[in-house]
């Protein structure tokens, strides 16, 4: 094959530059992007996009006044834009800018805009690309509506809330959460369980976490400190996941009960004093709650022969235990008319057997 010289156009310029002539404009007009060349003052060139987002035809883009193509850059948003424009005359590199334009028929249309420069017959110009971003936009601004309606949802809420991502770092938090742990928003977001809860109480957190993104529901009660105070928490999470199910994070509400804890152990201690006060007394004290014998003291069992108390308790109020007490014959009929009224019993004590009276008798006032 013959050598083509170093200096001989390639066999193929001639056609490449033909064919860049005959298919450029084609390529212009049928790209989804709006351009405009902006040279001097003017606009030189609008392919079809650009006519078609604006509303107007090349002719009357290119008859348009400086300032009229100024006027086409909504009002709000023109001094962003025309700072952007004079950065770049300056000779900077300059980032897009997502404004709005006026249309033909005067509405908005968002568009994400990219500005350079370029040389056109030796003289510097302008190239402006522009997207439509409407619908982006639009989304965006619903988007940023639901959070909107979110935070104000769950800041109103006396629980905690929070999500987490699949690192356990905090990704939301609402109001009550902030202010149980004394930090801002800011200050949490990010932050993984032992940053904010300390080794030991992160780790027990991290694994009521590490069990959610494993896919459990979570219910659990814990105790943590708080700025050396000891909390008790009823939390209930839920893992979030993606559309293949994969867990991407989790979801908690937090409810501080330790008044409630408080007041449980409290009523408990009272109930065990209470407990051991009618144990200990000398006299036999049955307690029943809807027809059966839930609770016998020791002399109780004593007097009625039985082995313990687990032997009377679930009896028959009105039929088995009356009939225990048949043996005191004396109170028999007492104890019917008791059973049928709220009356008290008499203190008979000459209807008692006689070793019961005596025992009586010897008990202190």
């Amino acid at each position: 094959m013959p050598e083509t010289p170093r200096d001989a156009p390639h066999p193929h310029a001639a056609h490449a530059t033909r064919l860049s002539a005959e298919t450029t404009q084609e390529i212009l007009d049928s790209a989804p992007v709006g351009l405009l060349l902006y040279q001097d003052g003017r606009v030189i060139y609008a392919n079809e996009a650009a006519c078609k987002m604006l509303g107007q035809t090349i002719e009357e883009l290119m008859s348009l006044t400086q300032e009229q193509v100024r006027s086409i850059i909504w009002e709000e948003d023109r001094p962003a834009v025309m700072k952007t424009m004079d950065a770049l005359a300056g000779g900077e590199v300059v980032p897009p800018v997502t404004h709005r334009v006026r249309t033909a028929d005067g509405s908005p249309l968002w568009v994400d805009g990219y500005a350079s420069t370029l040389l056109i017959d030796g003289r510097s110009a302008n190239r402006v690309l522009f997207f439509d971003v409407s619908g982006r936009y639009a989304i965006e601004k619903d988007l940023e509506a639901s959070a909107t309606l979110l935070k104000g949802i769950t800041d109103s809420a006396i629980d905690s809330i929070f999500c987490k991502d699949i690192e356990l770092r905090y990704t939301f938090a609402n109001k009550a959460i902030c202010e149980l742990l004394g930090c801002t928003l800011e200050q949490l977001i990010g932050k993984r369980p032992e940053e904010v809860f300390g080794e030991a109480d992160g780790k027990i957190v991290r694994d009521v976490d590490n069990r959610c993104l494993g896919g459990e529901e979570v219910s659990a009660i814990r105790a943590l400190s708080i700025d050396g105070k000891e909390h008790t928490f009823h939390t209930i999470q839920v893992p979030m996941k993606d559309v293949s199910g994969k867990a991407i994070g989790i979801a908690g509400i937090v409810r501080d009960v330790t008044d409630e804890a408080n007041t449980r152990q409290e009523l408990a201690e009272s109930k065990e004093r209470y407990r051991q006060l009618v144990e200990a007394s000398p006299n036999g004290i049955a307690v029943h709650a809807e027809g059966k014998v839930v609770f016998a003291n020791s002399e109780a069992v004593r007097l009625l022969g039985a082995s313990g108390p687990e032997e009377l308790l679930g009896l028959d109020w009105k039929r088995e235990w009356s009939e225990l007490m048949a043996p005191l014959s004396g109170l028999r009929p007492h104890l019917d008319r008791l059973l049928k009224t709220a009356d008290p019993l008499p203190r008979l004590y000459s209807g008692m057997p006689q070793h019961a009276k005596k025992r009586k008798q010897q008990m202190p006032c």
